[in-house]
C-alpha cells in the first residue's frame, strides 16, 4: 500500500487530493497525531488504519513532567487510585479509576514493547520526548496511513452509524468510507488562546461528534497551570513551570511587593493568580531563597524549572518569575467508556478528546497520560473486536462543514473572561450571548457555548470549577451531559426574544451531520 507520511517524518507530505480513497475504504479512521492517537495506531498491529493529522508535527501538550514519574515508577496502584479519587471530588468513577491506575506496569511494558523506555540511559523522559519517539515508531508501520496536514470537518451518517469521515486540506476535500472514526485530536483548552497547548487542541473533534448527535460529558471542566510563565519573552511559547513547586516552599507576591497567599491545590492557587489577572495585576513566583539555601527540587524538576526559565531570559536565582493561570487540559469531552464506546455508535474518543471518568473534577499529575496510554490498547481492542458493517459508498454526499477557525480570537476572549478559574452566572450569560451568534457556523464557537451551557447549569464549585455565586459544594456530585440539540433548546430559552431574532435559530440547523442517500 502506498503511504503517505508526515512532512516532519521520513517522507514528504501528500495533500488530500492525492490520497487514493478506495484503496483505504473501510479502514478505521483516527483523527489526530499526539500520544493518544499515535498509540491507539500501533496497538491496531498489522491491521490497517488511517491517521489524520490537523499539523505536519503535532506537539504533546502542556503537562510536562517526566514520563516514568507519570506513569507510576515507584508508586502502588492503590496510592495512585486515592490520590486520583481524592482529585475527583466525587466525579470520578472508582470502577474506572481501578482499571486504569491498576495497569500502570502494563503501561510502561506497552512503551517498551514498541521501542520506547520512560528513561533514555538514565535522564527522564519528557511527554515532548515520547511523542516523537512513538512519531518514528508509527513510521516503521507499513499498515498505517498517515494524511497530514489535513483536517477532519464532518462525520457522514448513515441510519444513525458513522459510515464516514469528511477532511479537508485546503480547498480540497475527500469522504472516507469508514464504520470506525477514533476522536483523538485533544480537548478545547486551546479556544483558550493561551499557547499552552497546540494550536489544533480547538475542539474540532469534539464539535465534530456533537454535530453528529453524540453527547459530551462535563465539557465545562478545564484544568489550569497555575504557573505558567506570563512575560512578554514567553509569549507564544507554552513554557509552564513544575506542578512540584506548588508547596508551601513557593513564595508568591505582586508588583507591589505584597505577598499573596499560596493555596493549597494546584486548582485553589489558579483561581488565587486569576483573581489578580482579572484585576490587572502582576503575580510572581520567588524562588532564590530556596535556591540560595540548596533546597532541592523533586526528581528532573529542577532541569525543567531552569529550561523554562532559560527561554524566557530569566535567572531564578536572582530574579523572581512571573506567572499566570493559564488553561491547559480539558476535562471533559466526549463521552467514552475506558474501551472508546462513545454514544454514537461507529464513534471512538480516547485521550483528552474523552471523558471516561477517570480524572472526574480535577486532575492527578500524570493522570492525562496514564489515561491515554492505558485506553488507547482497550480502543484498539475495541475496533478490532467490531462487527465489520458492509462498506458503503458515501463518496456522493454533500461535504457540509463549518467556518474554520473564524472566530478564535473572539472565542478566546470570552473565555478567558467568563471561563477561567472563577465563573458567575452574569458573566456566563453575556458569553453566551456572544458567542451564540456564531454557533451553527463556527466549531469552536458550539464547542464553546457547550462550555459555558455547562458552566452555568453547573451551580456549585468543585474541583476546577469555581462559580463566586455558588462557593460551596453541591450535596450530590453530577455529571453534565450535553447534546448539540440540548444546546439549542437550551439557548432558546436562556436569550431574550430579541436576541434570539438576533442571532437567528442556531445549534441543530446542519442536522446532527451529512446523510448518504
Amino acid at each position: 500500500m502506498r503511504r503517505v507520511c508526515l512532512s516532519a517524518g521520513t517522507g514528504a507530505a501528500v495533500m488530500v487530493r492525492n490520497v487514493n480513497i478506495e484503496a483505504l475504504r473501510g479502514q478505521p479512521v483516527i483523527v489526530g497525531a499526539g500520544i493518544a492517537g499515535l498509540l491507539v495506531a500501533l496497538h491496531m498491529g498489522e491491521a490497517p488504519c488511517v491517521l489524520v493529522s490537523a499539523a505536519a508535527m503535532s506537539a504533546a501538550g502542556a503537562l510536562s513532567c517526566d514520563v516514568a514519574r507519570q506513569l507510576g515508577v515507584g508508586e502502588t496502584t492503590d496510592t495512585r487510585a486515592e490520590l486520583t479519587l481524592r482529585k475527583g471530588e466525587g466525579l470520578a468513577s472508582p470502577e474506572v479509576v481501578q482499571l486504569i491506575a491498576g495497569r500502570m506496569e502494563h503501561a510502561r511494558m506497552t512503551l517498551q514493547s514498541f521501542g520506547v523506555s520512560v528513561e533514555d540511559a538514565g535522564t527522564p523522559v519528557s511527554n515532548a520526548g515520547l511523542h516523537l519517539a512513538l512519531l518514528k515508531a508509527v513510521a516503521r508501520r507499513p499498515n498505517i496511513t498517515i494524511i497530514s496536514p489535513a483536517l477532519a470537518r464532518r462525520l457522514v451518517l448513515v441510519d444513525e452509524q458513522v459510515r464516514g469521515l469528511v477532511i479537508a486540506s485546503g480547498e480540497h476535500s475527500i469522504i472516507l468510507g469508514t464504520d470506525a472514526v477514533i476522536m483523538a485530536g485533544g480537548g478545547a483548552g486551546g479556544l483558550y488562546g493561551e499557547q499552552l497547548l497546540p494550536p489544533t487542541s480547538v475542539g474540532t473533534g469534539l464539535a465534530l461528534a456533537a454535530r453528529a448527535g453524540a453527547v459530551l460529558a462535563d465539557p465545562e471542566l478545564v484544568w489550569f497551570h497555575p504557573f505558567a510563565l506570563s512575560s512578554p519573552a514567553t509569549a507564544g511559547t507554552g513554557d509552564t513551570l513544575p506542578l512540584g513547586l506548588c508547596t508551601n516552599r513557593a513564595v508568591l507576591f505582586d508588583e507591589q511587593g505584597q505577598r499573596v497567599e499560596v493555596a493549597s491545590s494546584p486548582e485553589a492557587l489558579s483561581r488565587t493568580i486569576f483573581q489578580y489577572q482579572q484585576h490587572n495585576r502582576a503575580v510572581f513566583l520567588d524562588l532564590r531563597r530556596t535556591l540560595a539555601n540548596g533546597v532541592q527540587l523533586a526528581g528532573s524538576e529542577i532541569d525543567e524549572l531552569a529550561a523554562a526559565c532559560r527561554r524566557a531570559g530569566i535567572d531564578p536565582q536572582q530574579a523572581a518569575i512571573p506567572v499566570r493561570a493559564a488553561a491547559a487540559f480539558h476535562i471533559g469531552g466526549v463521552r467514552a467508556t475506558p474501551e472508546g464506546v462513545t454514544s454514537l455508535a461507529g464513534l471512538w474518543a480516547c485521550g483528552e478528546s474523552a471523558c471516561t471518568g477517570f480524572h472526574g473534577a480535577a486532575i492527578h499529575e500524570g493522570n492525562p497520560l496514564l489515561e491515554a496510554v492505558v485506553c488507547s490498547e482497550l480502543v484498539a481492542q475495541s475496533i478490532g473486536r467490531r462487527v465489520r458493517l458492509p462498506d458503503v459508498d458515501v463518496s456522493d454526499v454533500e461535504p457540509l462543514a463549518s467556518l474554520q477557525h473564524g472566530c478564535l480570537e473572539m472565542i478566546g476572549k470570552t473565555l478567558r473572561a467568563a471561563m477561567g478559574p472563577l465563573r458567575d452566572k452574569a458573566g456566563l450569560m453575556r458569553a453566551i450571548s456572544q458567542i451564540s451568534a456564531f454557533a451553527e457556523y463556527d466549531d469552536g464557537a458550539l464547542v464553546a457555548q457547550m462550555m459555558l451551557l455547562g458552566a452555568l447549569e453547573r451551580e456549585e464549585s468543585r474541583g476546577v470549577h469555581g462559580r463566586t455565586d455558588f462557593p460551596s459544594r453541591a450535596s450530590v456530585a453530577r455529571h453534565t451531559g450535553l447534546t448539540e440539540e440540548d444546546v439549542g433548546n437550551a439557548i432558546k430559552s436562556l436569550l431574550l426574544p430579541q436576541e434570539l431574532e438576533d442571532v437567528g435559530a442556531f445549534g441543530m440547523s446542519f442536522g446532527p451531520a451529512p446523510q448518504a442517500s
